[in-house]
Formats: structure tokens, C-alpha cells, sequence
């Protein structure tokens, strides 16, 4: 199955991973063809980080990240020695730790529930103004970043146009952004500055 890179840049040592959730959680994902999300090297902060253990709960896994049920037959494993790794349960908390040499490599969750959330206001001139917009569900939601392709986003958002864009703060070390890209889907995951309103028509 053919995979899009969906959100990247590095927390550890060149590996392309960041938290979808929170800062207690890392993990590499990737959009396949049938819309659902692929999850690699998923770990879990529990004093440092630890691989997850593939006798985590599938399904507790995806909603740790986020996301929708697991896709049946879709969990690899990886050899990679003895470590202490972590147990996550069903409900997608910490459950235990475990000695293991097989630590979960990948799995697939749905990605149903990721959507984009906004305030909005219809201007006199019949342009509207956007803002407060993040990508996300009812877990976690990110920023969007300003290096987003204004024209796909408010295509994307259901406008035919864009006018103009405002960008705010900073570019943040520690907080990352959404990039929306041509074809109006998360593109990258970029320390940028963020999107603060966008105007659509």
C-alpha cells in the first residue's frame, strides 16, 4: 500500500516522527490510499520515552495518537533486543511496563474524525474572515502554519478564493504546525509561524 507523508520533522536523532497528542508521546505517520493513517515507531513518555510492546491493545494505541479504531491485520513487529517497553490499554493510557525483545513497529487506524475547526464571520464586501484555525479532532489539535497554500486551504474550507492572509507569532522551537499543502491535505509538520486569519471568498 502506497503512503503520503502526512506530518514530519524529527524529534530523534534524523527520524521523522512528532507528537500528535502531546509532548509524552512520538510517532511517524503516513496517509494511505484508503484515507486510513499508518502509525511507525510509536513510543510513550513515561519518565523517558519507550517503544510500545505489541501486547499494547491495537485499538488503545490509535486513540493514544488521536485517531479512529485499528484496521484489522495491519500490526507489525520489530526485533530490536531486550528493553523495557510500555503495555497501553484499551482505553489508550499507560498500563505497564514489560521486558520485552518485540517492540510494536506499525499498525493503521482510521482517520475519520481529523477535521479542520474554526470561528468565521461574513464581511460587508461577502468575503469571509477565518480564524482560530487548527487541524484536528476532539483529542488534539494543531495550528496551521503560515507556509500553508492559502488558495487550497480556503478551497479546502468550501471557497472558491482566497484575498489575503494574517500570520502571527513567532517561529516556536517547541511547538510545531500543520502545513496544508497544494491539494488542500497536511502536507508537513513545520516549526513556522501560524496562520492568525485568512480571508475567503
Amino acid at each position: 500500500m502506497r503512503a503520503y507523508s502526512l506530518l514530519v520533522i524529527l524529534f530523534l536523532t534524523g527520524t521523522s516522527a512528532f507528537a500528535w497528542k502531546n509532548a509524552s508521546e512520538r510517532v511517524d505517520l503516513s496517509v494511505n490510499d484508503d484515507g486510513t493513517v499508518n502509525l511507525s515507531r510509536p513510543m510513550f513518555q513515561e519518565g523517558q520515552l519507550h517503544w510500545l510492546s505489541i501486547a499494547s491493545s491495537n485499538s488503545g494505541v490509535c486513540k493514544l495518537f488521536g485517531f479512529a479504531d485499528y484496521v484489522q491485520n495491519t500490526k507489525l513487529e520489530q526485533n530490536v533486543g531486550l528493553q523495557r517497553m510500555i503495555d497501553i490499554n484499551n482505553d489508550g493510557n499507560f498500563a505497564l511496563f514489560r521486558s520485552s525483545i518485540y517492540r510494536l513497529h506499525s499498525l493503521s487506524c482510521q482517520f475519520a474524525d481529523i477535521a479542520f475547526n474554526y470561528d468565521s464571520k461574513m464581511n460587508s464586501d461577502g468575503v469571509t474572515t477565518i480564524w482560530n484555525l487548527r487541524i484536528g479532532n476532539q483529542t488534539y489539535a494543531r495550528r496551521l502554519a503560515a507556509s500553508s497554500d492559502p488558495r487550497a486551504l480556503c478551497n479546502r474550507l468550501g471557497f472558491a478564493n482566497f484575498q489575503a492572509m494574517k500570520t502571527s507569532g513567532d517561529v516556536s522551537s517547541t511547538n510545531r504546525c500543520v502545513k496544508i499543502g497544494s491539494d488542500g491535505q497536511p502536507a508537513a509538520l513545520e516549526y513556522q509561524t501560524i496562520i492568525e486569519s485568512i480571508d475567503c471568498f
